[in-house]
């Protein structure tokens, strides 16, 4: 299969050696890298350990799809981390999050947001030790073909038929079928964060509509279907990031139900600011501050500038950063509880 490779490194077969002046002992034996069977790529002119994770697993993507197979395409927590969905390193799965991963109990978030993570099983998986759980490649094939079967690589046959999208030259299963797929392994919380990402910021350059991922689900009773139903129900366009919604389910789960997210704000003078949470109704304003609200003097400035100008029209301003995601839903009810909200 021809890819369009997303990374700067083409992998390509070992029996396409002579496209590229390479000896047979350059392919076998010398510098260059055996990623899968079959399969070589250029030595890399970037260490591996200055790559983002997201990089890694399109490198790896790219890698294995030079072998795929027609018809077969990245799928599971695969095809969403190659879509962009904002997952946590290794994959929250069910039981890391709050209870049972669902939106129960005393609160949304359980803690350390930086360090969770999971293992994922699925059938015909082989795996080795130096491939992390986060790095596994979930490839679905129609029932009547082989799954791979391969250390590094997660295969499934699907019974039912799935569209494939190329996506920077990658096949991947649709949006829709990726989180169905990921229902039985990501929580109820990770799949609303993950539906938040495609019907606000988008799969492939288009965005999803909301409705249409809930017509699909309640036409299906697929493994994960109801924990996927549930998801949807709370999922809402205007989440430009994982933290964001995870501080609207918080928020939600603590009575403020009339969340309008990315709410415009203006006064006597004109536009004031676009704000990622805003409670008309208690006159508070709720913002994730992500790095670049730090290390950008410029955009620090204007945060400042737009604040100031909210709180002359009366709105308190409560700014939530990382590190309260890290603690759990105990420091957000802190900072709730300071400006008696």
């Amino acid at each position: 299969m021809h890819i369009d490779s997303p990374t700067p490194r083409p992998a390509f077969l070992a029996g396409e050696r002579d496209q590229y002046g390479l000896s047979r002992y350059a392919v076998y034996r010398g510098s260059v890298e055996k990623p899968f069977h079959g399969v070589r790529a250029l030595p890399s002119e970037h260490p591996r350990r200055r790559m983002h994770q997201e990089e890694l697993l399109a490198e790896r993507a790219t890698f294995f799809a030079t072998k795929m197979k027609p018809h077969s395409a990245f799928s599971h927590v695969t095809a969403l981390a190659l879509y962009g969905c904002p997952i946590v390193p290794g994959g929250a799965l069910r039981d890391e999050v709050g209870r049972g991963g669902d939106l129960r109990g005393d609160g949304v978030l359980r803690g350390d947001e930086s360090r969770r993570g999971g293992g994922s099983r699925g059938d015909g998986l082989l795996r080795r030790d130096s491939v992390r759980d986060d790095e596994l490649l979930h490839v679905t094939v129609p029932f009547e073909a082989s799954r791979p079967r391969e250390p590094g690589v997660v295969g499934h046959r699907s019974r039912a038929a799935f569209s494939v999208r190329q996506v920077r030259g990658l096949p991947l299963v649709s949006p829709f079928t990726g989180l169905l797929q990921s229902s039985t392994m990501l929580s109820e919380l990770e799949l609303i964060v993950m539906a938040d990402h495609f019907i606000t910021q988008g799969a492939g350059g288009a965005t999803v509509a909301l409705e249409q991922l809930r017509r699909l689900a309640s036409e299906t009773s697929a493994g994960g279907a109801k924990r996927l139903r549930r998801a949807l129900e709370h999922a809402r366009v205007g989440a430009e990031s994982r933290y964001e919604t995870l501080l609207r389910l918080e928020l939600v789960h603590r009575g403020f139900t009339d969340l309008e997210p990315q709410f415009v704000i203006h006064d006597d003078a004109g536009f004031v600011g676009r704000f990622d949470l805003v409670s008309r109704k208690r006159l508070a304003i709720f913002e994730y501050d992500g790095q670049q609200h730090r290390t950008n003097h410029r955009q620090y400035i204007t945060d400042m500038q737009r604040l100031d100008r909210a709180r002359l029209l009366g709105y308190r301003v409560l700014r939530f950063h990382f590190d309260d995601f890290a603690v759990g839903s105990r420091a957000i009810g802190t900072k709730l509880t300071q400006f008696d909200l």
